[in-house]
């Protein structure tokens, strides 16, 4: 009889609707299934032309701390991070044009040129001053190249801002018909004519670089970015050019060009504007064995050759627009921060298979 009672209560429970409590419980197993379950990842977020929002993750920015791999190993080297920091001015109506590249054998990475009016254009050149001294003089005894990146911020009042300032990611020389240090107007305007007149260069409103933006290089001549060479220290204004342009009679000067130039030319202002501009760039560097850095150096990574282009390749389309800083700091603390120096190789291998 029992049994009978019992029996009838289960089968009544059965097709009792469901209550309060029996919803309830319904609820919490569905969300201890979906807090169990693998949420699928987030799809790339696409890089606004020069915006800066919701970039990828771009290694070739000095400021990204993940050191570049090779495929074979290569010994030694101390991984190297100077930076030059200017204030720039420009006045009514002057232009200015820069070139800056990481030369891989000299501290000397930007060449700075002025012009205003009908007046002979003036030139100037940034050097890193802790790679200001050749190996001769104390320097790193050999060197080659890693990243280089410019980074600049427009300080003049928001109001009193409105100028237009092109970039061009050089992936060959501009020929002009002499040197810099010969002062002639020509071959500055033909420099400026040149960058701006590139279907690649990019344009943009100086009110754009309110907050601090950054552009990157990429690799152009593998086998000189790989190649370890003497340490030169600070070079001339046609030495510095030597790397980014070509012009009659240079050829016996003619000199490596391991990664491209970024050209920025700052066209004539209505009023006079001020920037804050940053050079940094990332060496593997040699020294003599009695240096501290001599006695810090550790293995350069490794990485399969596949793993390295698929890398470049990303980098070298990341290279052609602004980023800002913000994205760089964001991905090194979040990407970068749990891995090992040593370990960059495999990290870069095992984001890269992630579909990063």
């Amino acid at each position: 009889m029992a049994k009978g009672l019992v029996k009838n209560k289960l089968a009544k429970a059965i097709a009792k609707p469901a209550g309060k409590t029996q919803v309830k419980r319904k609820v919490t197993a569905t969300k201890a299934v979906n807090q169990l379950a693998i949420v699928p990842a987030k799809p790339k977020q696409k890089q606004a032309n020069g915006s800066g929002n919701g970039a990828e993750p771009y290694f070739m920015s000095p400021h990204h701390s993940m050191l570049i791999p090779a495929v074979m190993r290569s010994g030694q080297a101390f991984p190297y991070t100077g930076n030059v920091k200017l204030e720039l001015s420009q006045a009514i109506g002057e232009t200015i044009v820069i070139a800056c590249t990481n030369p891989g054998s000299a501290g000397t990475v930007a060449l700075i040129g002025k012009q205003i009016g009908i007046s002979a254009p003036t030139y100037s050149v940034a050097t890193i001053a802790t790679l200001a001294t050749s190996d001769e003089a104390g320097g790193p005894t050999s060197t080659r190249p890693m990243k280089f990146g410019v980074s600049l911020t427009c300080t003049t009042p928001l109001l009193n801002r409105g100028t237009r300032i092109y970039h061009l990611n050089g992936q060959s020389r501009i020929r002009v018909d002499s040197g810099p240090s010969s002062v002639s107007l020509a071959v500055f305007q033909a420099i400026v004519n040149a960058v701006t007149a590139m279907p690649t260069t990019q344009p943009y409103d100086n009110t754009h670089f309110g907050e601090t933006r950054e552009f990157t290089a990429n690799v152009v001549d593998n086998i000189r970015y790989l190649d370890f060479d003497p340490f030169e220290g600070t070079l001339t204004v046609d030495q510095i050019a030597a790397h980014m342009m070509l012009w009659p009679g240079l050829s016996a000067g003619l000199r490596d060009r391991p990664m491209s130039t970024t050209w920025l030319v700052f066209a004539p202002p209505p009023v006079a504007q001020n920037y804050s501009i940053s050079f940094l760039a990332t060496y593997y560097t040699r020294w003599g064995l009695s240096t501290i850095q001599g006695q810090s150096q550790s293995d350069i990574p490794t990485a399969p050759a596949n793993t390295i282009n698929k890398m470049l390749e990303h980098n070298e389309r990341m290279s052609a627009v602004t980023h800002t800083l913000l994205d760089v700091g964001q991905r090194v603390g979040n990407v970068i921060g749990p891995y090992l120096v040593n370990r960059a190789g495999r990290y870069v291998a095992g984001q890269l298979a992630l579909g990063m």
